[in-house]
Formats: structure tokens, C-alpha cells, sequence
């Protein structure tokens, strides 16, 4: 198997209680294979977020509810998984108020 291109930080995610485990599992193994594109803000999947300047990512899945919400540190070589959340009408302000709060 080759080696990751990104190496992953999930020591300081954020993750909304109502996912079920089968979610949350299935978010972490999509950043893992984000990690191992030589480009991952590429993928067909990820997307930037509006409400953080375009700094943060979001990456949606067609039919989950859950989003990974996502910060790529290039020069770093690392995908920060910032949060992974469920799918909702507040979503994006809860995106929005963790994006100011790291500022």
C-alpha cells in the first residue's frame, strides 16, 4: 500500500453527538483516503466554505448528513479535521462560530 501524501490531525475534532458510529466511521475513512491524494482539495467531494473565507472545506458525501469540515495545511502537509457534523438548517453557523473562534 503507498504511503499517505497528508497526514492527519484529529486530536481536536469536534463531533456533533447525534451521528451514529457507522457515520462517524465512515467520515474518518473518507479523510483518510483524502490523505493519500497528492491533491486532496481536489477531490470531487470537497467544497470550500463561504462562511470561513474560503479557508475551511467542507467535504459532503451524496445522500449522508453528516459533513467533514476540513482546514489543509499545504505546507504542512496536513488535513486538520476540524469537525464532522450532522446536516442541518445550522450546520454553517456552527462552522461559522468555530472558524472565528480559531482565528
Amino acid at each position: 500500500m503507498s504511503q499517505p501524501h497528508f497526514r492527519v490531525k484529529t486530536e481536536d475534532t469536534l463531533v456533533d453527538s447525534r451521528l451514529s458510529e457507522d457515520e462517524i466511521e465512515q467520515a474518518l475513512k473518507e479523510i483518510e483516503r483524502l490523505s493519500f491524494l497528492e491533491v486532496p482539495k481536489a477531490d470531487w467531494t470537497v467544497t470550500p466554505v463561504h462562511t470561513t473565507n474560503n479557508e475551511w472545506y467542507r467535504q459532503k458525501l451524496p445522500g449522508e448528513q453528516w459533513r467533514n469540515i476540513i482546514v489543509f495545511e499545504i505546507s504542512e502537509q496536513t488535513i486538520l479535521l476540524k469537525a464532522i457534523l450532522y446536516r442541518d438548517e445550522n450546520t454553517y453557523s456552527v462552522v461559522r462560530k468555530l472558524y472565528l473562534s480559531d482565528e
